[in-house]
């Protein structure tokens, strides 16, 4: 699998002249301030499903009620990401292993606080087209060559590992060198999830995600005056396929959902 590595945004500017800033991240991992975007930014588009905020909330109150337990959860319940997590979490000059995920759980936050539109990328569970993709995912991942092929999972990240760690750029001069190998952790992790998957449904949910972020950039520009910045946090290998796609993909209508709800604001 290849990958284009980047450790700055990537920005498509539409035909209606909203700029789309994709914004690379780092599974579980907090960014210093001065990496976090430059762009000022109108609205906010998830790669989520639209209930994620309530699952954020319940992981904030496990937190308040047992620091680290979502970690330790997710490193003891093994599988691709319990091996990413035993990873980034051995880092010493990282604050990783957060929940919830830090960089969009605080860009929601500061939509709420800031009353800006926010639009969730993942389809509903009453959309017919996803619940297919979702019963062809749970398919392919349960294949038998794909069961067999996570016994031995772990020599999978592994070698996936290696290949990252040889090739990740050094970071900017303001994230320590341990971001490299979280970058590395997480394209490793990345590569095993899409092998699950397989490449035909991959794409088949990267052009549709592509086309409801077009689509939020087009109802976006229809609430602002001016110029408009749609942001999008998503997992730093994830930023090369959705980048290609948002070039060539027809935009999917799509509103934002209201977000006055949300109990805590920006950290």
């Amino acid at each position: 699998m290849s990958h284009e590595y980047s450790w700055e945004d990537v920005v498509f500017t539409t035909s209606e002249g909203t700029s789309i800033v994709l914004h690379p991240t780092l599974p579980t991992v907090v960014y210093p301030q001065i990496h976090r975007p430059r762009h000022e930014w109108d609205g906010l588009a998830l790669l989520e499903v639209n209930d994620i905020i309530e699952v954020w909330e319940e992981e904030e109150e496990d937190e308040k009620a047992s620091k680290g337990i979502n970690a330790e959860m997710a490193r003891v319940s093994g599988g691709i990401f319990g091996l990413f997590m035993s990873g980034v979490t051995m880092l010493p000059d990282l604050q990783a292993g957060i929940f919830p995920d830090p960089e969009p759980r605080r860009f929601s936050r500061n939509a709420v606080r800031h009353q800006r539109p926010m639009y969730f990328i993942e389809p509903s569970y009453d959309d017919e087209d996803w619940i297919d993709f979702l019963e062809q995912t749970a398919k392919s991942m349960s294949h038998w060559k794909k069961l067999l092929g996570m016994v031995r999972v772990g020599r999978r990240f592994r070698k996936r590992l290696k290949h990252h760690l040889s090739l990740v750029p050094i970071p900017p001069k303001e994230l320590s060198d341990q971001y490299a190998t979280a970058y590395a952790l997480t394209c490793a992790w990345w590569d095993c999830k899409e092998w699950l998957v397989g490449e035909k449904l991959a794409h088949r949910r990267d052009q549709r995600f592509a086309s409801r972020i077009l689509g939020a950039a087009q109802d976006l520009s229809t609430r602002t005056e001016g110029p408009s910045t749609l942001l999008v946090p998503l997992f730093a290998p994830w930023v090369t396929s959705i980048y290609r796609l948002i070039q060539t993909t027809d935009a999917e209508e799509i509103s934002s959902t209201p977000n006055g709800t949300d109990r805590q604001e920006e950290e």
